[in-house]
């Protein structure tokens, strides 16, 4: 892309962001001396810099050095004097920093503007702006967190994180701790800082290559992403949002409020996330999701995993977060988990199973406004059949039979309270076809911070070089945007842009690209040789 097109869309998606179109007011009628360069050129530069090249690193000797590349006119068109400098730029990206930066951050200086964007919504701005309009949210989102390793040289180090997040990855390991003179030093929130970057934290690094998890320093970046829905055949996974925070921070608030913090809110119907985010407190994560009329679709814990009589009723027990009778086969009440690397064939095998267990359990009948739920029994729904309940033996001769005693509750209907059972019920029954149908398409969440790292972007350790969470926060939101200019532009060509506003107006499949000329061959020959060069 050339840097004049790259300019476009950059004013484009600014002009687009009405969080930060306030950040840009606020700035431009602030009393005092203006600057010379405004955050409204520095932010034009910045994200027509990663367009052009995403996978250029982010450091302002860079940009600088690109800058005074330009012509007159496009010095102009970006809103640069004349005599602008390298000490303008970083003053202005110091300016948006203190705007944005919350109350009770280290550094803070000064009152916090009250009608000022928070951080999580200046974000989420500015990648919901690079993003063509015509193109919604997916049936699915898929929701993750990857790790952003400071750039700060380590001065001491833990033997494993300081947090109060009581997910632990599998196979976990700790590190041997060391220190130096004056590291580490204690922070405001009871952490330890191990560098000079005083708000990165240590925290879990994701598995890689089977490998067990190790710790780094930095910050968890979580990223949102249309997931498409089973069976659809193109899609772009757009990073829909995301939200920075110090590594081994709560998951489930961090993921709530990049939620909460979309400027279109969520269209989606299905969330499927990390069990990071789903091994929370059920009211801090499963039922704070059914208050934003969202479906969580997440794998189980071993801790979730645990059959355990119902609180409210007699004859049934909960397993793997679906209400089952007391008649349920043995064979069918602990089946093993989907491994990695499983064969096609045993997978199969497998989810028959878990189909044939689904039909034992009961079903919702209906839902109250307070949020608790009706469930008849499969008796009652003639998916098993039982000689207590009479109705059911009308069921097909193949319909599994029970060998109940009187008093089963296979065809009984149960009220069951909200919270109960809340931390592992989930609306598709676990381990059927279509919850792997629904949950396999948190992988594309996995791509994202695939395409921010390697593909695409260069968000690896040492691609910046500032300190703090909001300075990285808009270096990621920088990230992302240009991401997805240039996933828009791989999978349409022009065809899309960033004013398509109509969702008729995007095509439904992948452009078609020029096949490339064969090169040359090395010794000269005219052509291929042998029995199929020569067939007619």
């Amino acid at each position: 892309m050339s840097t004049s097109k790259s300019l476009t869309a950059a004013i484009t998606m600014l002009g687009r962001a009405p969080a930060v179109q306030a950040v840009l007011h606020i700035d431009a009628v602030k009393p005092g001396r203006s600057r010379l360069v405004s955050i409204e050129a520095f932010l034009t530069v910045a994200i027509a810099f990663k367009i052009q090249g995403p996978k250029r690193d982010f450091v302002l000797t860079d940009l600088t050095r690109w800058v005074d590349t330009f012509s007159p006119g496009q010095q102009a068109r970006a809103g640069l004097p004349w005599d602008w400098s390298y000490d303008n730029l970083q003053t202005a990206f110091q300016g948006l920093v203190g705007h944005l930066e919350p109350e009770g951050a280290l550094a803070r200086r000064g009152p916090r503007n009250p009608r000022m964007p928070s951080v999580d919504e200046f974000v989420n701005a500015l990648i919901d702006a690079s993003i063509p309009a015509g193109c919604p949210q997916t049936e699915v989102l898929a929701l993750d967190s990857t790790d952003v390793r400071t750039h700060a040289k380590r001065r001491s180090w833990l033997a494993k994180p300081d947090t109060a997040d009581p997910h632990m990855p599998d196979n976990a390991r700790d590190d041997k701790p060391w220190t130096s003179p004056g590291w580490p030093k204690l922070q405001p929130d009871g952490r330890y800082a191990v560098g000079a970057d005083l708000e990165a934290r240590i925290g879990w690094c994701t598995i890689k290559n089977q490998e067990g998890s190790s710790t780094f320093n930095g910050y968890d970046a979580h990223l949102l992403v249309d997931a498409g829905s089973p069976g659809q055949a193109f899609w772009v996974p757009f990073i829909r949002g995301a939200v920075l925070r110090p590594a081994g921070e709560y998951k489930a608030e961090a993921g709530l409020a990049l939620l909460d913090s979309l400027p279109r809110g969520v269209q989606a119907r299905y969330l499927a996330s990390d069990r990071g985010y789903s091994y929370a407190k059920a009211s801090a994560w499963h039922l704070a999701l059914r208050d934003r009329s969202v479906i969580g679709v997440h794998d189980l814990h071993s801790n979730q995993r645990r059959p355990h009589p119902s609180n409210s009723s007699r004859g049934v027990q909960w397993i793997d977060g679906t209400l089952f009778p007391d008649s349920l086969p043995k064979q069918l009440r602990t089946l093993p988990n989907y491994p990695i690397g499983m064969k096609a064939t045993e997978r199969a095998d497998l989810v028959s199973l878990y189909e044939e267990r689904e039909q034992w359990g009961f079903r919702v009948n209906r839902r109250f406004d307070n949020g608790d739920v009706q469930l008849k029994g499969p008796a009652f729904t003639l998916r098993v059949r039982c000689r207590n309940w009479p109705k059911s033996m009308r069921a097909k001769s193949s319909t599994p039979m029970t060998d109940c005693k009187p008093g089963c509750q296979c065809g009984a209907t149960k009220v069951i309270p909200l919270a109960e059972a809340a931390w592992e019920r989930q609306h598709l029954t676990f381990g059927t076809e279509k919850w792997l149908r629904h949950y396999g398409l948190r992988t594309f969440v996995e791509g994202a911070n695939a395409q921010l790292k390697e593909w695409r972007g260069s968000m690896r350790r040492h691609s910046t070089k500032v300190f703090g969470t909001t300075a990285n926060a808009i270096v990621l939101a920088v990230h992302c945007a240009a991401v997805n200019v240039s996933m828009t532009q791989d999978a349409w060509g022009g065809a899309v842009t960033l004013n398509t506003r109509r969702p008729q107006d995007v095509p439904e499949t992948r452009r078609r690209r020029t096949p490339s000329r064969p090169l040359p061959s090395p010794r000269g020959e005219r052509g291929p040789t042998g029995p199929r060069s020569r067939q007619g």
